[in-house]
């Protein structure tokens, strides 16, 4: 009974050592895990963003295409509205009679009268000019896709902090096998706090004996 009444307190000694080991992984258990959720964001921001980078690139690239095809189309509507004008001005001219007053001008000179024209219909000019504006109304509305994937990658640079996919990756990776190894410790405290009871009881139990 001695024997056993000097082993128990150092027992005892080191079930308070992993009870205390046990207790302190507990504390920390929920903040590593905040860290954990924190970064697993990272992880789902950073492939956000790698996505919408790319998306962003794309659509750039294209509105580079349909700026270029918005001037060509511009070009056209106006040179068939000045076509159709100067048609118009030849075909006053080619009525015009020496003396006699411009209907348009009301001069009776005709210093240097237009001519040699190719006339071009209104419907022509009608249709130059709705292509134009059609492909104005879609590069604003490709302006207000690149202004809105702008938004969103300059959202997801703040919750990635910009860091690489890759090395976000790996920081998820270390701290699970982290908590990993802190949640196996955290499971071991009811167990020990159920065999530093019984080592107590049997302390007790060897002293009553003792006496």
């Amino acid at each position: 009974l001695r024997s056993a009444a000097e082993a128990l307190p150092v027992a005892l000694k080191a079930m308070g050592h992993q009870l205390l080991q046990a207790s302190d992984a507990e504390v920390h258990y929920a903040s590593g895990q905040s860290e954990l959720n924190a970064a697993r964001e990272q992880v789902t921001a950073a492939l956000n963003l790698q996505q919408v980078r790319g998306e962003l690139a794309e659509k750039s690239e294209l509105r580079s295409i349909e700026q270029n095809r918005v001037q060509d189309l511009r070009d056209m509507y106006q040179n068939a509205r000045e076509a159709r004008i100067g048609a118009m001005a030849s075909a006053l001219a080619g009525a015009l009679v020496a003396g006699c007053s411009c209907p348009v001008c009301g001069s009776t000179s005709h210093p240097l009268p237009a001519s040699g024209v190719v006339g071009v219909g209104r419907k022509n000019e009608e249709r130059a000019r709705r292509a134009y504006e059609s492909a104005q109304f879609e590069l604003s509305a490709l302006d207000e896709v690149i202004a809105g994937l702008r938004g969103r990658a300059d959202a997801l640079t703040q919750t990635s902090f910009d860091k690489p996919v890759d090395a976000v990756t790996i920081q998820v990776a270390s701290l699970e096998e982290r908590q990993a190894k802190i949640g196996a410790l955290v499971d071991t405290l009811e167990g020990l706090r159920a065999q530093e009871a019984e080592l107590q009881r049997q302390l007790n139990e060897s002293h009553l004996k003792m006496e």
